[in-house]
């Protein structure tokens, strides 16, 4: 039978069954073996809750507090290797992270690190174990602190919802270092077989929980989970494994999703891009034919400006040669007018002379000819002789005007036909000869 043990006064309870309020939301288990969903399912109901991680390990993977951390929660982390120190201290700002080793009692130790792994451990046999199994190992120097120097330096006044121990085969020492009556976690997580099997290796340091309050509530095969008697209430959250209704998915499940969603968003951005590629590549079909029409029509502007200074070269020499033009205008009026005015003149003449004279130069002209041609001679006297006022009055006219001398009153009578026939000969035998002219005044 189990002493009963008396909580501490200091120590408050919050009375809310945990096991009664609904999900609200998925949850991500970032855990070895599905501790945090079984802590969350538990202490869902607290608040910005505090805890403490005796071998944090890494602050993400196999991490039993990083759920609770995301959630407003933070604690004390205690990791002696340095390199996972460094990754906590980096990616667990708000928490408090110790690099040390937790023990029955403050000191140092010789503590083996295996690179790249989470079997680091203060058991020699088991870190000889380790490496020879060809594991990479070094040995350095680590201070050792106790869970009663944790809670009086770093939590004085805050209530420690859960502690987890995972130490490698070091669990016992790690519980021998707690005043179990004063300091008092709601739960208690302890891995409870040897590092790499399932041998239970719980016996060891099971009597310190159990003695001090606190009843085994939930085994997994891993890790053995315990409750205060203060906090029985807890105790029906443990009563069946990490199941579908706590709605929660593993860390490579989420990674897996969340690579999935950002595939699905990078192809949903490679579609955008497709499509403003395409609107892009229209844009600049649309921009290259307007640039094109723009060449055309500024080349037709050109070409138009060009046929412009053309008409304007012309229209200045137009320009220039009209005053040249307008002085032969000038000139040509002027010689027109002038000319005008002689022929006035000379008609005004011509009229005003008698019609005799008018008409003799042509007369004249006309005798001269018949005398120079026989034929014709010949054939105006056969005219003449039967019109003989006619033959008379040109005589008399051409007396006048000297062409034929004028005749006396004795003078010989007009031949016969057959005279004039010789004569008409003598004429065409002289018309005949060369160089030859009929003389002035022979007879008609």
């Amino acid at each position: 039978m189990e002493p009963a043990v008396t909580p501490p006064e200091h120590v408050s309870v919050d009375p809310t069954p945990a096991v009664e309020l609904p999900h609200t939301e998925r949850i991500v288990s970032y855990a070895q073996n599905f501790e945090d969903v079984m802590l969350w399912r538990a202490l869902r109901h607290v608040v910005a809750g505090t805890y403490i991680d005796v071998g944090a390990a890494w602050p993400d993977q196999d991490s039993v507090t990083l759920l609770f951390y995301q959630r407003g929660w933070s604690g004390v982390n205690v990791e002696p290797n340095p390199d996972l120190f460094s990754e906590l201290r980096a990616q667990r700002p708000l928490d408090i992270n110790i690099r040390a080793g937790v023990g029955a009692a403050a000191g140092h130790s010789k503590f083996n690190v295996l690179i790249d792994t989470g079997l680091s451990t203060f058991d020699n046999d088991l870190a000889a174990s380790h490496a020879g199994d060809g594991r990479s190992m070094h040995v350095i120097e680590t201070p050792i602190t106790t869970l009663d120097q944790l809670w009086d330096e770093h939590l004085r006044d805050r209530q420690v919802h859960f502690l987890k121990v995972d130490v490698e085969g070091f669990e016992a020492e790690v519980l021998a270092g707690n005043t179990w009556t004063v300091h008092r976690p709601w739960i208690v997580v302890v891995e409870a077989t040897r590092p790499n099997t399932q041998i239970l290796i719980h016996e060891a340091w099971e009597p310190l929980l159990t003695d001090a309050g606190y009843s085994y509530v939930y085994g997994d095969g891993l890790n053995r989970y315990y409750v205060a008697h203060e906090h029985e209430e807890l105790v029906e959250a443990f009563r069946f494994p990490p199941n579908v209704f706590d709605g929660f998915v593993s860390a490579a499940q989420a990674t897996a999703e969340e690579q999935a969603r950002e595939a699905q968003h990078l192809a949903w951005q490679l579609g955008l891009e497709r499509d403003r590629s395409t609107w892009l590549q229209n844009e600049w079909d649309q921009a290259q034919h307007l640039l094109d029409q723009e060449r055309e029509d500024r080349r037709r502007d050109h070409l138009a400006l060009v046929a412009a200074r053309i008409e304007a070269d012309q229209a200045r020499e137009r320009a220039d040669a009209a005053p040249a033009a307008a002085l032969a205008n000038h000139r040509w009026f002027h010689h027109f007018g002038n000319l005008k005015v002689r022929v006035r003149t000379r008609i005004r003449r011509m009229v005003r002379r008698p019609v005799v004279a008018i008409l003799r130069p042509t007369a004249g002209r006309a005798a001269r000819f018949v005398l120079r041609h026989p034929r014709v001679h010949a054939l105006a006297n056969r005219v003449l002789a039967r019109i003989p006022q006619l033959r008379a009055r040109l005589l008399a006219l051409a007396h006048r005007s000297g062409i034929v001398a004028p005749a006396s009153a004795s003078a010989t009578p007009p031949p016969a036909p057959e005279e004039r026939s010789d004569t008409a000969a003598r004429y065409s035998r002289r018309f005949r000869q060369p160089g030859s002219r009929p003389t002035e005044g022979a007879p008609d």
